[in-house]
């Protein structure tokens, strides 16, 4: 903390270092005997974790939250890796990311984000009847953090816009199925923190970076894509970093959806990873999530 203060935060206390410790912001200290006498616990952390709570405490301005400041550690450890922040702490971050991006804890937030889901699916002229029949049953769902694959199907098969250029729903021409696991994933994996292993976390952190990969070699044709360029921004590790926690449970609910199916992921081992080097400190302020 004294190190802390030294770089210009004053406010520092024992009792933020607990408490972010509990959130997964920070790693739990090692705790180590005073050589002064006196009594009392004292605990150090390995100079990665000075970097990572000094960028943390930078950023606390650019959010309504702290809890959103999670992103961070768990951006941290899927871009660079375990070295800088240990799957004990990720897992801790990822839990408290729940309470963000998980189920929304009111109704009526349940209903906007239903209702946001359905206009973007949505036909032109889709009756009325069907539309107010998906958006009830993904506002259920959504709040009590579990879609049903057998209700979505036949209610999103009624309403889905195809477009002609792709040859189904959005730019890579999903069909009702992909749609509906589209759906399912997220909430399947946030579920899934809580009991994920230790390989299921790491197996979702190679697939993840397997699809940044993939996503950074395509995303200039994608741009180019008629009506649907503008969607797909420039692969930055602010980017990764943002998506971290909601890119993370979405692979633990691909996860999930082939354990539903009686069907194991193949195996991805990524070789040609390359890390950047470390500004932390610099990453723009767009983490303020709602």
């Amino acid at each position: 903390m004294r190190a802390a203060r030294e770089a210009g935060f004053g406010d520092v206390s024992d009792r933020m270092v607990t408490e972010w410790g509990r959130l997964g912001l920070l790693d739990t200290g090692e705790r180590v005997g005073r050589k002064d006498g006196r009594r009392g616990a004292f605990y150090t952390w390995p100079d990665n974790q000075y970097h990572l709570f000094v960028t943390l405490l930078g950023k606390r301005g650019d959010v309504r939250h702290t809890k959103a400041l999670v992103v961070i550690p768990v951006g941290i450890w899927l871009y660079w890796g375990d070295e800088w922040a240990p799957l004990r702490q990720v897992r801790r971050a990822l839990l408290t990311s729940v309470e963000l991006y998980g189920p929304p804890a009111s109704w009526e937030r349940a209903e906007a984000n239903a209702r946001e889901v359905v206009a973007s699916l949505q036909q032109d002229g889709a009756p009325g009847e069907q539309l107010s029949r998906l958006h009830k049953t993904l506002a259920l769902g959504l709040h009590s953090g579990r879609l049903d694959a057998s209700t979505l199907r036949p209610l999103v098969a009624q309403v889905l816009k195809s477009d002609g250029r792709t040859g189904g729903w959005g730019p890579f021409g999903w069909d009702v199925n992909q749609v509906v696991d589209m759906l399912r994933a997220t909430t399947l994996g946030v579920r899934r923190i809580a009991t994920a292993t230790d390989e299921d976390l790491t197996d979702a952190r190679d697939r993840l970076r397997m699809a940044i990969l993939d996503y950074s070699v395509s995303w200039r044709r994608l741009q180019e894509l008629p009506g649907y360029g503008s969607t797909f921004e420039r692969p930055t590790i602010d980017m990764v970093i943002e998506r971290s926690c909601r890119d993370l449970a979405t692979q633990l609910g691909m996860q999930a959806l082939a354990e539903e199916e009686g069907r194991a992921l193949p195996r991805v081992v990524v070789h040609d990873w390359r890390y950047p080097p470390l500004p932390l400190l610099p990453l723009r302020s767009t983490l303020n999530q709602p």
